[in-house]
C-alpha cells in the first residue's frame, strides 16, 4: 500500500509540474504582452480588485477542500450536501461583493474600481459549482485530470486577455479574463463529475455539512488572516501611496512571487494529501516532512536569488524600460518571499495532523503584527522597499516561534535536523545569486538580449553542479521524481559524475 500511495504522490508531482510550467508559461506571456499594450495604473486598479477577490475567496471555499481532503472517507450524500451548500456561500459573496463595491472604491478613493468590482464579484458565484469535484481529484491525486483542466482553462483566459486588450479594452482585460477562467474551469470540472458520477443528488441535508463545516471555521479564520496579512501591504500602499506606486510594487511581487507561487504547488498540493494518508504514523511523517523541506527549498531559492541577481537585466527587457523602478523592489522582496514559503510549505502538516485551529490562532496573532509593520515602515520611510525589507526580518525572526510552537509539538524535537535540510541549499542558492550578480557587472554594456541567456546558462549549471555534490538528498528524490526512462538515464548520468570526481 504504501508503494502504490508513493507511486501515486510521485506521478502526481510529475502532473504537477507540467501544470505548473503551463501556467508560468502563460503567466509570463501575459506580463510581457499585457505589460506592453496596458498601462501601471491599469495593473494597480486590478490588484486593488484582487486584494477583494484573494481575500473573499477565502470565505467562498469555507474550508472544505482540507476538510473533504483529511476525512478519509466521505459518502454521496455528504458531496451532495457540500455542493449545494457552496453554491448557496458562492451566491451569497456574489451579491455581497457587488453591492459592496462602492465601499472599495471610497477606500482606495478610486470611482473605477465601482464597475471593476461588480464585474470580478462573479468569479464567487461560477467557482462554487467546481469547488467540491476540484478537491474530489485532489484528495484522490488525480492530478492528471486536475492539471489537464487547469492548462486548458488558463489557455483560454490568456488568449480571452490578450484579445481584449488589442481592442482596446484596458483594465477590463484582466477582469474579464479572470471570469473567463472560472467559467471554462467550472465547466469542465462539472464534466469531470458526470464522469466519475460525482454529480450532486436533488439532497441536502444540514447536519451532513457539520463536521465540514466546523473543522472549516478555523481554516476561514487562518485563510482569511491570512490573505489580508499578504495583501495588508498592497492594501496600504495603494491607500497611501496611490495607484503608480501600488503598480510598480505589485509587479515586482509578480514578478519575484509568480514562479514560487506556481512552483510551490507541484509539492504542497501533493503534500497535503499525502500527509493525511500517514497523518498516524509520526517517524515517518518526520521523515517525508524533512525530505519535503528540502526539496521546496531547493527548487524555491534558486529561482528566487536568481531573480534578484538578473533583475536589472530581466524586468527591463521582459517588460519594458517603463518598469525599471520595479527592480530594486524585486531584489528587496527576495528574502521576505524565501522565509514566507518555508511558512506555506509546513502549513499543510498542520492541516494533515487535524490542528487547523493552530494556524487559525497563529494567523490571527499575525493579524495585528503584519499590518503594523507595513504601516510603520511607509510612515517613516515612505518607501516600499522598507516595507519588504522590514517583512523579511521579521518572518525570519517569527520562523523560530512557528517550529517551537507547532513543529515540535507534532513532530517532537528535530531543530538540528530541519535547518540542515533547508539550509545547504539555501546557501548553495545564495552562492550562485551573488556570483551571478557579479558576472553581469562587467556584461552591463552588453545588448541584454545577450547577456541574460549567459547570465542565466552560468546560474543554472553553477547551482546544477553545486547541487550534484553538496546537496545528495534532493538528487535521490529528483530522481525519483523524474519519469521512467529520464530517471535511470539521470542516475547513470549522476553515478558516472560523482564517481570521475571523487574516484
Amino acid at each position: 500500500m504504501n508503494e502504490s500511495l508513493t507511486t501515486k504522490a510521485f506521478s502526481a508531482v510529475r502532473w504537477t509540474s507540467l501544470n505548473t510550467i503551463c501556467q508560468i508559461v502563460i503567466q509570463i506571456l501575459t506580463l510581457v504582452i499585457l505589460g506592453r499594450l496596458l498601462s501601471p495604473e491599469a495593473f494597480g486598479l486590478m490588484a486593488m480588485v484582487m486584494v477583494v477577490v484573494e481575500i473573499v475567496n477565502v470565505f467562498a471555499r469555507m474550508g472544505l477542500g482540507e476538510a473533504i481532503i483529511y476525512k478519509k472517507e466521505i459518502s454521496q450524500n455528504e458531496i451532495s450536501s457540500l455542493f449545494y451548500l457552496n453554491v448557496f456561500v458562492g451566491f451569497f459573496l456574489f451579491c455581497t461583493v457587488f453591492f459592496s463595491s462602492s465601499l472599495v472604491s471610497y477606500i482606495y478613493s478610486e470611482p473605477d474600481l465601482i464597475p471593476l468590482v461588480r464585474i470580478v464579484a462573479l468569479i464567487f458565484f461560477i467557482s462554487s459549482f467546481g469547488v467540491i469535484f476540484e478537491v474530489l481529484l485532489r484528495k484522490h491525486l488525480l492530478f492528471n485530470i486536475f492539471s489537464q483542466i487547469n492548462i486548458l482553462s488558463h489557455v483560454v483566459s490568456f488568449v480571452a486577455m490578450v484579445t481584449m486588450a488589442i481592442y482596446g479594452f484596458g483594465v477590463y482585460s484582466l477582469v474579464l479574463g479572470q471570469v473567463v477562467l472560472q467559467l471554462v474551469k467550472s465547466f469542465m470540472l462539472f464534466g469531470v463529475a458526470l464522469i466519475r458520477n460525482w454529480t450532486p443528488r436533488f439532497h441536502f441535508k444540514l447536519n451532513e455539512t457539520t463536521f465540514f463545516v466546523r473543522f472549516g471555521v478555523y481554516r476561514v479564520l487562518a485563510m482569511s488572516a491570512n490573505q489580508f496579512n499578504s495583501r495588508s501591504d498592497q492594501l496600504m500602499i495603494g491607500a497611501l501611496l496611490g495607484p503608480v506606486a501600488l503598480g510598480f510594487y505589485n509587479v515586482a511581487f509578480r514578478v519575484i512571487y509568480l514562479p514560487i507561487q506556481k512552483i510551490s504547488p507541484i509539492l504542497t498540493q501533493v503534500a497535503f494529501p499525502f500527509f493525511a494518508k500517514i497523518q498516524d504514523d509520526t517517524p515517518r511523517l518526520k521523515r517525508v516532512f524533512l525530505k519535503y523541506a528540502n526539496l521546496v527549498v531547493s527548487i524555491n531559492a534558486p529561482v528566487l536569488f536568481g531573480i534578484a541577481a538578473l533583475a536589472p537585466i530581466i524586468v527591463p527587457l521582459v517588460l519594458g524600460q517603463k518598469w525599471t523602478p520595479s527592480v530594486p523592489i524585486v531584489q528587496s522582496l527576495t528574502f521576505y518571499i524565501f522565509v514566507r514559503s518555508l511558512f506555506n510549505a509546513s502549513g499543510g502538516l498542520l492541516i494533515a495532523k487535524g490542528k487547523a485551529n493552530w494556524e487559525c490562532y497563529w494567523n490571527l496573532v499575525m493579524l495585528f503584527i503584519i499590518p503594523s509593520i507595513v504601516y510603520l515602515s511607509l510612515a517613516v520611510y515612505n518607501s516600499v522597499i522598507y516595507v519588504s525589507l522590514s517583512l523579511g526580518f521579521m518572518f525570519f525572526v517569527f520562523f523560530f516561534f512557528w517550529y517551537a510552537l507547532f513543529l515540535r509539538k507534532l513532530l517532537g524535537p528535530f531543530l538540528k535536523e530541519y535547518l540542515h535540510s533547508i539550509a545547504r541549499p539555501f546557501l548553495l542558492a545564495a552562492s550562485m545569486g551573488v556570483f551571478t550578480y557579479l558576472l553581469s557587472l562587467p556584461l552591463q554594456t552588453w545588448p541584454k538580449p545577450f547577456s541574460a541567456p549567459i547570465l542565466i546558462v552560468f546560474g543554472v549549471c553553477y547551482y546544477s553542479v553545486m547541487t550534484l555534490y553538496f546537496n545528495p538528498q534532493f538528487v535521490n528524490e529528483l530522481e525519483k521524481l523524474l519519469p521512467g526512462k529520464m530517471g535511470r538515464f539521470f542516475g547513470k548520468v549522476r553515478s558516472k559524475l560523482v564517481f570521475s570526481h571523487f574516484g
